[in-house]
């Protein structure tokens, strides 16, 4: 055979110069010979080599995007927007995200109709399930603690409006009659027990008492307890109180 045919040491053939120049190239397809792909590789043994590294570039990566979402398009159908809601973790129905189990477990007393319009907004938005439960929890712990910061400062506020009630009095006999014949005077003319109106409303005892008291002063009369009296047996209007701490008449009750 000769030397064109010939197989050269880097295991090409080649034909004449032309083959000495092109190396092992010269046995490819005449579109890849010079391809700038394959032209930095000096020998088949270097082409092979990359090749192989190539692969296991490709299968790395694949691995990394098999469970990648695509962008969703701005033109997108329902029925594609539906799909990549859901690869993202968004739940088939609002109510399956759980909101008000979620509040009950954080021990909040859920509204149904503010979890029936998170539900159907997160559920708008395409939210995973993961990220609702996220936002729910937040928001349960937030109101947690605005309930706690209120109940803290009713507490702080109806004390210092005992504080203050107490002023108007010369001892704590006379305190407590005063707020016995409030909450009498408040069941006689409403029908409502005067400490569960309170608690249901949230008004603190001491500036309901204040009110009802000094109303009472004004309007009415209480010719039982001693000293109301004058020395002609004249009745003095309003309340005046001694430390009997629960009269048994009173003209208004």
């Amino acid at each position: 055979m000769g030397e064109e045919s010939q197989v050269n040491q880097t295991g090409n053939q080649g034909t004449g110069d032309q083959g000495a120049s092109l190396g092992w190239r010269a046995g490819l397809p005449d579109d890849l010979k010079n391809h700038e792909a394959i032209v930095p590789y000096k020998t088949v043994g270097d082409f092979g080599k990359a090749h192989i590294e190539t692969l296991g570039k490709v299968k790395e990566f694949e691995g990394k995007v098999a469970n990648m979402i695509p962008k969703l398009s701005e033109k997108a159908t329902d029925e594609e927007r539906a799909n990549f809601f859901k690869a993202l973790g968004r739940p088939d129905k609002p109510e399956d995200y759980g909101l008000l189990e979620l509040a009950k477990a954080d021990g909040v007393e859920g509204d149904p109709k503010m979890a029936t319009w998170a539900q159907n907004l997160f559920h708008s938005l395409g939210l995973s399930k993961s990220q609702a439960t996220t936002i729910g929890k937040e928001w349960n712990t937030f109101l947690v603690g605005v309930v706690e910061e209120e109940d803290r400062l009713a507490q702080e506020e109806a004390k210092e409006a005992e504080k203050e009630f107490k002023k108007g009095f010369k001892s704590e006999d006379e305190f407590n009659t005063a707020k016995e014949v409030s909450k009498r005077y408040w069941k006689k003319l409403t029908g409502v027990d005067f400490d569960q109106y309170c608690a249901a409303s949230g008004h603190p005892d001491a500036i309901m008492m204040r009110f009802i008291y000094e109303n009472a002063k004004k309007t009415g009369e209480d010719t039982l307890i001693p000293g109301s009296q004058g020395g002609t047996g004249e009745v003095k209007p309003g309340m005046v109180y001694d430390k009997t701490k629960f009269p048994k008449q009173q003209k208004f009750l």
